[in-house]
């Protein structure tokens, strides 16, 4: 590097070194500030992608059922309607719907129509196809056949 300096007053120097380091350099600075930037947000977002999601279910209809923790990974469904490990338990003997992950959007799913299914209701409307969910706190109403009453299901996502 050539040091291109002047004379100042007081017998002193004025070198312009940095300014040229920065002014060759300093695109490709830019450059790799950049390009680590998008590496680093690249790699946080696909770590969300891998990390399981705990879904707290709580039933508030129902005093004499559990509150029940289910996970969730990128990809899977838990069954609504079901009494498995990582189903959400629902009155009547079909399954409801399914609560779907894809990347870090969770979708409500209606179980098929190609079989009876019962009802469920998200935000007091039938749901009849897929449902995006863009809140942590999700409440659902299962109407009970013969009832006039819905069980309700209140599950918190933590990511």
């Amino acid at each position: 590097v050539q040091n291109s300096c002047t004379p100042a007053p007081g017998a002193r120097e004025t070198c312009l070194v940095n300014s040229y380091i920065f002014g060759q350099l300093g695109p490709y600075i830019l450059f790799l500030l950049l390009v680590s930037g998008l590496a680093v947000f690249a790699f946080r977002q696909w770590s969300s992608w891998k990390k399981k999601w705990q879904l707290y279910v709580e039933y508030e209809s129902d005093d004499n059922s559990d509150d029940k923790i289910c996970y969730l990974s990128s990809g899977q469904r838990i069954v609504i309607g079901d009494d498995g490990p990582n189903s959400i338990n629902c009155p009547g003997h079909s399954i409801r719907g399914y609560i779907y992950r894809k990347g870090n959007n969770i979708f409500l799913d209606p179980a098929s129509a190609s079989f009876e299914a019962d009802e469920i209701l998200y935000k007091q409307e039938l749901v009849t196809e897929r449902v995006y969910i863009d809140s942590t706190n999700i409440r659902l109403q299962a109407p009970v056949k013969g009832q006039n009453q819905n069980f309700e299901i209140k599950i918190t996502v933590q990511r």
